[in-house]
């Protein structure tokens, strides 16, 4: 990357109001004055966050990272509230690289405007899907240098939050010196868990070479974060780190005023306040927040109830969290579903588990036992969408993240089933399937650009023999006997079928 000029800016930040007052004092003979706050035409530094949503982050830990920064905003000792700071916020996930702007550009001139954009925050619903850190640094240069108050901060800063490596390492490194070029002046990461590659973090930073902080010497730093419960700790660190503090005011000792000497006039009552924030400062309301809501009944099946099982039972022998999860009967087919109302609004919906399972049925790269999820109307009889047969090799609990997107026009207004189906063939081994957490989003405000996707860890049946047309799910269909479906060719991007 070629060396950059760093525009000249014309609108410095003004020097503290403590100091104009000071020259007034000395003019009329040393008159001693109070502190005041930093007096600025506009913020000096322009900030915008970019939170990894993708699906290798678990809930709880997104909800942690959210609530630390929330809490981090919201305190005027780490972001000032007298306006020298803008702040954007934005994810990252999905698997269609979105980056839905949480808080656009958002001048922090009040304990109102920090609480408008904790409340936003704490409110965003996860994308999951992959990491597309191109894109977060992308929409974050946007946001920057679309602002009102680009061309008069000092300094423009993004930060990126994340717990792996990027989607597309060579997309990002673009996206870096396209930043670079458009006068962003440093790019900073918190690096979360043990998943990220720390040579590919400093690779991204900027300004170059990127180094390993604390301690601090300078922009271009990423800083590894142990769990997402430390993450509270090291926001706070890095915005204490990013955003200039104001100097202490020197109180002047008065000089002893001359006797028989013209006594000045009293000093106003009113401290000279900070000029008044532009009234073009663009408000906190997010211009493209997901609108989303958890809404399956009892998705942890911690209680009966919510779902209508068939086959399936809930079980303690084996939950991924809490006490309970959904186990399926060896050897048999087993359905349940759940019914949920689809809003006329919604633009997308998404699926979230954790499934296992014991003695997979497994050959090469094909499942003859297999978990099914489909997406019907309310009697079960007319089919809207549906994945491949899964199944895994692996002993433990696998996080799955189905996008049902491509049918949000068949049901908008209407009532769905959301149904898990476990399918067998009539040989040996018989799997045991466990379900638990599953969560259904129905989002809006999202753009829909088709993609294809597989879990890692995830094995599909090619399901020859059983029809992905078929127009009735009552009752699950019996796979036929013998290993005859053939091999897949093809598993590394599995495309939900359409009907």
């Amino acid at each position: 990357m070629g060396s950059v000029s760093k525009r000249r800016n014309p609108l410095r930040p003004f020097v503290g109001s403590a100091l104009v007052i000071a020259l007034l004092a000395a003019m009329l003979l040393s008159i001693a004055l109070p502190a005041t706050t930093s007096l600025t035409a506009g913020p000096s530094i322009q900030i915008c966050i970019a939170l990894d949503g993708s699906g290798s982050i678990e809930p709880d830990d997104f909800t942690t990272m959210k609530q630390g920064l929330a809490s981090a905003i919201g305190d005027n000792t780490v972001v000032p509230q007298n306006g020298a700071v803008e702040l954007t916020v934005l994810q990252f996930g999905s698997f269609f690289s979105e980056t839905p702007i949480i808080a656009g550009p958002t001048v922090i001139d009040s304990a109102a405007k920090a609480k408008s954009m904790s409340d936003a925050i704490l409110a965003t619903a996860q994308l999951g899907g992959i990491t597309p850190t191109n894109a977060a640094i992308d929409t974050c240069t946007q946001q920057v240098t679309g602002s009102v108050n680009f061309a008069g901060a000092a300094k423009q800063y993004i930060n990126i939050s994340t717990d792996g490596d990027p989607t597309s390492m060579p997309d990002t490194l673009t996206a870096r010196d396209n930043a670079v070029n458009a006068q962003i002046d440093e790019i900073d990461l918190e690096a979360i868990g043990n998943t990220p590659n720390i040579a590919n973090m400093l690779e991204i930073a900027y300004p170059r070479p990127g180094y390993v902080a604390p301690p601090f010497d300078g922009g271009g730093f990423v800083i590894q974060v142990a769990t997402f419960s430390d993450y509270a700790n090291t926001i706070r660190q890095k915005m204490e780190q990013i955003i200039p503090r104001p100097s202490p005011t020197p109180t002047s000792s008065p000089s002893p005023t001359p006797t028989g000497t013209l006594t000045p006039a009293p000093t106003s009552t009113s401290t000279p306040g900070p000029s008044p924030t532009p009234t073009s400062t663009p408000s906190a309301t997010p211009t493209l927040t997901p609108t989303a809501t958890p809404i399956l009944p009892n998705g942890g099946f911690e209680t009966g109830g919510g779902w209508e099982l068939s086959g399936f039972q809930r079980s303690n022998t084996n939950p991924y969290s809490g006490n309970w999860a959904i186990d399926s009967t060896a050897g048999q087919n087993d359905r349940m579903y759940a019914l949920v109302d689809v809003p006329s609004d919604t633009k997308a919906i998404s699926v979230y588990f954790h499934y296992a399972n014991t003695n997979p049925d497994i050959s090469g790269n094909i499942c003859f036992d297999y978990l099914k999820v489909r997406v019907t109307d309310s009697t079960l009889t007319q089919e809207y969408g549906a994945t491949q047969g899964f199944c895994t090799s692996s002993t433990g609990w696998i996080r799955k993240e189905i996008d049902f997107r491509y049918i949000v026009s068949d049901v908008r207004g209407k009532t769905i089933a959301l149904v898990f189906e476990a399918l067998q063939n009539s040989q040996a081994p018989n799997t045991v399937f466990y379900l638990d957490n599953v969560v259904l989003y129905l989002l809006n405000n999202i753009t829909y650009v088709p993609i294809g996707f597989r879990e890692s860890g995830d094995i599909f049946s090619t399901e020859l023999g059983l029809a992905e047309s078929h127009a009735s799910l009552a009752p699950p269909a019996t796979p036929p006997p013998g290993r005859d479906r053939g091999p897949i060719t093809d598993i590394s991007e599995v495309i939900p079928t359409r009907h």
